[in-house]
């Protein structure tokens, strides 16, 4: 049931950036530069080294070139994740609600000894990323094949913003893959737990449930927050799937209720 109203599996990002690519094309008339993007995060300047290519027209009249990150999948999945558990605690600082920080903040005492929790904090912290409110990236460009690093003299910012929209909408889209595999596993794992009833977990199962509830409200804002000026990718409105938001928070307390865990949420004011 967690599954049918998962709002990660939408794959949003996934399809902008399936139509974004397909505008990439290589020709007969292109020639490609193996290249390295250097990534550094705003946040804590959390690097990531990527290979890629720089394609531009062999005309000598020409000045158009793309850059597209050529790194395989997997590698690129693998140096995300890693970024994003460098990032975390950094990114914990910086939410202005002073109820979700103390909860990141117990959460991150907790999930020492709870690999379900600590599974918890880094989907939230993906999903953080993926908004359109998190702290920028900052991209260079090293036009050498061999790796190189952020202080190599032969890098440079890269200051079109054609480009560092495409690469961004890159990354992004692999962040929302990433999120919707660990979405998927933590909620399966979660609904285990919670047929165990294990009294001894009730406080790390009640903030696994109230980070579960912060993600999918951020990624209903992820929805809504779509350029109008864009072209919508996904067969319903924008609204339709941020609506599944509330249809899994009410899900999220029912299954808590079932569970005996019921005294463990309050209705505020405004829900």
């Amino acid at each position: 049931m967690f599954r049918a109203i998962l709002i990660y599996q939408k794959g949003l990002l996934a399809s902008v950036w399936a139509r974004a690519k397909a505008s990439i094309v290589t020709r007969d008339n292109t020639k490609e530069q193996h290249a390295h993007v250097l990534l550094s995060h705003d946040s804590n300047h959390a690097s990531i080294d990527l290979e890629a290519m720089i394609l531009s027209p062999k005309s000598a009249d020409a000045t158009e070139e793309h850059i597209i990150i050529t790194e395989n999948d997997e590698s690129l999945r693998k140096k995300l994740s890693a970024c994003a558990t460098t990032i975390s605690p950094t990114l914990q600082t910086t939410i202005p609600n002073p109820r979700i920080h103390s909860t990141l903040a117990l959460a991150s005492t907790l999930a020492r000894t709870d690999p379900l929790l600590d599974q918890a904090l880094h989907l939230w912290t993906l999903t953080q990323l993926l908004l359109p409110t998190a702290p920028a990236w900052t991209i260079d460009i090293d036009r050498r094949p061999s790796p190189a690093t952020l202080s190599s003299p032969s890098s440079h910012p890269i200051t079109d913003h054609h480009t560092i929209h495409l690469l961004i909408l890159h990354l992004r889209t692999t962040l929302e893959s990433l999120a919707a595999s660990l979405a998927k596993s933590l909620l399966l794992a979660l609904e285990r737990r919670l047929e165990r009833r294990s009294r001894c977990q009730n406080l790390a199962t009640l903030l696994i449930g109230v980070l579960l509830l912060h993600c999918v409200e951020g990624m209903s804002s992820l929805f809504t927050s779509f350029p109008s000026s864009d072209e919508w990718p996904l067969a319903q409105p924008p609204e339709y799937y941020a609506a599944q938001a509330d249809r899994f928070a009410e899900f999220v307390v029912k299954l808590f209720r079932m569970r005996g865990l019921g005294w463990l949420w309050r209705r505020g004011q405004g829900g």
